[in-house]
């Protein structure tokens, strides 16, 4: 049965002088046993740029939320979190920064303490708004493992905008199946071991966009 635990959506703004956002490059990495993933992410341009990381942490009684994410040794701020507390097995954030620096720099995930897993699927973006680089995210979510199917998430974008997503499900030993005109970015798993990842993808922005991701499996 496919666990549906987290996805959220939001929209990326175009920077004022109305440069086309463009995707920029994407990465991601995994840890076991350990209170922190490190991974390198290539920036190639930062005009107007903007680093996304998603990061599902993993333990027993719950990982705690995380307690910093850095690339190329510059703290990113946090978006969102969900489903992050001492009851709960999984742990879902969104971070972000702006600017980052050019060039192959290491994204650095850190827990409070060693947990089972620890995922971060990152991606990178120019053209975006610096004074406000997103709108206010929409999520969904379904800890109970009664999910079976694609999770659906609306949120109204304008042409020009970017709708961008952090999704961890769990026990989906497969590739992201994503809805119509989304295009996986960052992606990163296990290898199929225990089903454990975080994707992203992104959609060009036009009315009410529809996230329907993660096809069921069983």
């Amino acid at each position: 049965m496919l666990k549906l635990l987290f996805l959220l959506w939001m929209v990326l703004a175009p920077a004022i002088s109305w440069a086309a956002i463009a995707h920029d490059g994407s990465s991601g990495g995994i840890a076991t046993s350990a209170a922190s993933v490190t991974y390198a992410h290539t920036v190639t341009s930062n005009t107007d740029g903007a680093l996304y990381v998603c990061v599902m942490g993993q333990q027993t009684g719950g990982p705690g939320a995380v307690s910093s994410v850095t690339y190329n040794g510059t703290a990113l701020t946090r978006i969102q979190t969900q489903v992050c507390n001492e009851s709960a097995s999984h742990c879902k954030e969104l971070w972000r920064l702006k600017a980052p620096a050019t060039g192959s720099n290491n994204v650095v995930i850190t827990f409070p303490g060693s947990i089972s897993q620890e995922v971060g699927a990152s991606t990178s973006y120019t053209g975006v708004d610096q004074t406000t680089p997103e709108g206010t995210p929409a999520t969904a979510s379904d800890d109970t493992g009664t999910s079976n199917g694609p999770i659906t998430v609306n949120v109204s974008s304008a042409a020009g905008e970017v709708v961008i997503d952090c999704a961890s499900p769990h026990f989906a030993l497969s590739a992201p199946t994503v809805g119509a005109g989304q295009t996986v970015r960052g992606f990163k798993d296990d290898t199929g071991t225990t089903g454990t990842y975080v994707g992203m993808s992104d959609e060009a922005g036009a009315g009410l966009r529809s996230a329907r991701t993660w096809g069921a499996r069983t």
